[in-house]
């Protein structure tokens, strides 16, 4: 405290430092990392095999700020926390993660543990989970009951190229039709042919517009 009885100038640098430190800041060393060791790791942790992929899933463990999910070439290890490209943090936010960086066709065995800071050390490892990327794609079934209606289909939206709008600018054709003029005064006519749901006033050249 300075003779003014105002804080000094480093006292405040001070202040404002530990306010950061509490509020945004993560110390490696700080008390958050050492309660990482204390939370459990993730149950239910299973390894689904996909096309170029091995997809992790696992149940969230209260109070963790993410995991890390870790790979061995043997179930008893040793696990490492695999590296998915995002920079020096490897936390992901889960409760499941698609590892893209394994070999297909050989076998990988994935732990998860938890994480209470992104920089923080993390608990310990789930029991070892073990599936292989495939080199083949899959295939996605899909079942119709037509004789159920659950409900309608919503109308996809139709686009209206170019060249079918230019054609509200055409004139008479060969056969005296003045197209450009019976599309905009015929709505049932353009909604037939382009899937417009309705003409309305506007400045297209004939005094309506389509949407």
């Amino acid at each position: 405290m300075s003779t003014t009885g105002q804080p000094s100038p480093e006292q405040r640098e001070a202040a404002a430092r530990l306010d950061w430190e509490r509020k945004v800041g993560h110390r490696r060393d700080s008390v958050a990392a050492a309660i990482a060791e204390d939370l459990p790791a993730p149950n239910d942790v299973r390894a689904e095999a996909g096309w170029g992929q091995v997809t992790i899933r696992w149940r969230p463990v209260p109070g963790a700020a993410g995991y890390v999910v870790q790979r061995a070439d043997r179930p008893d290890g040793p696990f490492t926390t695999i590296d998915h490209g995002g920079g020096d943090v490897l936390a992901v936010p889960g409760p499941s993660y698609a590892d893209t960086t394994g070999r297909p066709g050989v076998d990988a065995w994935y732990a998860v543990a938890s994480l209470t800071s992104a920089d923080g050390s993390h608990g310990p490892i789930s029991s070892p989970v073990h599936a292989s990327a495939t080199s083949t794609p899959g295939s996605v079934d899909i079942q119709v009951h037509a004789g159920k209606v659950v409900r309608p289909l919503a109308r996809p939206w139709h686009m209206v190229g170019s060249e079918h709008l230019s054609q509200l600018f055409d004139g008479p054709n060969e056969r005296g039709i003045h197209v450009g003029e019976h599309l905009v005064t015929d709505p049932q006519s353009s909604r037939r042919r382009f899937g417009w749901r309705t003409t309305s006033s506007a400045s297209t050249g004939f005094g309506h517009t389509a949407s």
